[in-house]
């Protein structure tokens, strides 16, 4: 937690203290207020929020603090916040927003891209052969199987969209709020190295899940 009296030099900082100083139990409004007062050109969001809360609970961020703040952070237990306000009236006199930064890419784990360029190696032959001379053959051979490969990983999702959706899991793990049905929430895993599994997954919202990528 930073020194009492000296002004947050990050808006990391300044929600961490604002989380300490609430013990968790924190409206996104007040914590918009205090983050535009002190850092009136930021592109902050409810998606930003939506990401630290996420991270504290659950994530990189969780033994920074207790057990009584992240219960408080949690979206079934969000009873100090109020209705969701315009964002453009809590900034109206903030300066126009950033671009938002392109998203980090996570580099290939060593036991996975050493096989997988040898796959990938052997796929590419394999078309280049079928395909010869023609340019065409050859996009639209990259295309199938491309989208073959997809359609695989769509297939293994389902069941456990729907596994989660009939445990319960109505709402959105990150923010709380109930989806409007099953086919427009999306699948996030816990871990990454981890399968599509009940156990690994999350239900989010499309509009949080862009957050965590």
């Amino acid at each position: 937690m930073k020194r009492a009296g000296r002004p947050s030099r990050t808006i990391k900082e300044l929600v961490f203290d604002h989380i300490h100083r609430r013990k968790g139990a924190v409206s996104y409004d007040d914590l918009t207020r205090e983050v535009l007062l002190h850092f009136p050109t930021s592109a902050w969001k409810r998606s930003h929020w939506a990401w630290y809360s996420y991270q504290i609970r659950s994530g990189k961020y969780r033994n920074e603090f207790t057990e009584l703040e992240c219960a408080n952070l949690a979206p079934s237990g969000r009873t100090t916040e109020p209705k969701r306000a315009s964002l453009a009236s809590i900034r109206r006199a903030a300066e126009p927003k950033r671009a938002s930064l392109a998203p980090v890419r996570r580099a290939a784990e060593p036991d996975i891209k050493q096989p997988g360029d040898g796959i990938l190696r052997e796929a590419r032959r394999a078309i280049a052969e079928a395909a010869g001379s023609d340019p065409v053959l050859r996009f639209r051979l990259n295309r199938w199987v491309f989208s073959r490969l997809q359609l695989d990983e769509r297939r293994l999702k389902q069941p456990v969209k729907q596994a989660l959706w009939d445990a319960g899991a109505r709402s959105c793990h990150i923010c709380g709020e109930a989806f409007a049905s099953l086919t427009t929430l999306h699948l996030h895993r816990k871990d990454p190295k981890l399968d599509y599994t009940a156990s690994n997954c999350v239900l989010l919202h499309a509009r949080c899940h862009r957050t965590l990528k």
